[in-house]
């Protein structure tokens, strides 16, 4: 598993146990002992990545109608914006996972996997983002990283294929959920702030004389 005492050597062991030999990888890794901190700094640094790489095809397309100096501002831009947006909720999801995988293959199965071993074994899984923006494998990638997942939390809790399946199901449930709640407090957040000023902006452009018929008013 990927330490901070090796960075390099151990991410890029990390990352060819999860894709290529996953059953073995997660079986022979003592979750239990993995840090934190190796643990969080595996995963920022593969969903930074996905995210950057993400939002620089996807420029590619959307700016492509611009003017070359027109592009390079809108994609520093927007992509600053983008990158922090994205990222904070792929971090936010991780968290969402790992406390409800823990929850359930604890209280439902009652296994003994501590929330740091959970932790651990999701931030590896992180080693799949690194090919999922993709355009052309990236469907084959996601599919398959479910996959992994299955497998991951079967080894790491001892459960049960069914029982890993239903663990994720229960995940992916409350994440949809919670990504609805969030993105529909985005979109009330942005209209709110949108409508009045509009109105405000409208309504002194509709009337000749705005601030004398005000002035009269007084």
């Amino acid at each position: 598993m990927f330490s901070l005492k090796s960075p390099v050597n151990t991410f890029v062991s990390t990352v060819k146990g999860v894709l290529l030999s996953p059953v073995k990888f997660f079986q022979t890794v003592s979750w239990e002992k993995v840090p934190v901190a190796d643990s969080l700094v595996f995963a920022l640094i593969c969903y930074a990545f996905a995210q950057i790489m993400g939002f620089l095809l996807s420029s590619l397309s959307i700016f492509s109608f611009l003017p070359q100096a027109m592009r390079n501002m809108a994609t520093s831009s927007f992509g600053l914006t983008y990158f922090i947006v994205a990222f904070v909720i792929a971090i936010v999801l991780f968290f969402v996972n790992a406390f409800v995988i823990y929850a359930v293959v604890k209280y439902v199965f009652k296994s003994k996997s501590s929330f740091n071993a959970v932790l651990a074994v999701l931030s590896s899984l992180a080693s799949v983002s690194l090919l999922g923006w993709i355009p052309i494998i990236g469907l084959i990638i996601v599919l398959y990283g479910l996959v992994l997942t299955v497998i991951a939390v079967r080894e790491m809790a001892k459960l049960s294929t069914v029982q890993a399946i239903i663990s994720l199901i229960i995940s992916f449930l409350i994440n949809m959920v919670l990504t609805g709640v969030l993105f529909a407090k985005i979109l009330a957040s942005f209209y709110s702030n949108l409508i009045p000023n509009q109105n405000g902006t409208n309504l002194q452009n509709q009337i000749p004389n705005y601030q004398d018929y005000q002035n009269q008013l007084k």
